[in-house]
């Protein structure tokens, strides 16, 4: 499931950086789009500013190049949909560096990159 590659990208920076780059891990963050809930707790949501569409995973620190990085996870077999390629788009446009990743370890691979200034 989608849900458990972003978890294995959680738990892997938490191994990985824990006391290395403790600042940056920190704010690293799920903005809780596809988590599943009932109708009216999905409307709330909406009304309170979730946006369908906006990538999973959140690197708010600027690497140089970029003011940040987001990530759209993907299960293997999985295509993100119009509105995710939308904010993925617009995101770009303004400076930050989106894309999707299929699988936690194609997301790991992007989260080094971008701390190392290579993307």
């Amino acid at each position: 499931m989608e849900r458990d590659q972003q978890i294995a990208v959680f738990n892997w920076a938490n191994r990985k950086y824990k006391g290395i780059n403790k600042e940056w891990l920190e704010l690293m963050h799920s903005t809780g789009n596809g988590i599943h809930s009932s109708g009216k707790h999905i409307a709330i949501a909406k009304y309170s500013g979730l946006k369908v569409g906006l990538p999973d995973i959140v690197l708010p620190v600027p690497n140089g190049k970029y003011g940040a990085l987001y990530i759209e996870m993907k299960d293997f077999g999985k295509k993100a949909t119009k509105e995710q390629l939308y904010f993925i788009e617009l995101l770009n446009r303004y400076g930050n560096y989106a894309c999707v990743c299929v699988g936690a370890g194609e997301a790991q691979v992007v989260i080094e990159k971008y701390l190392k200034g290579e993307l």
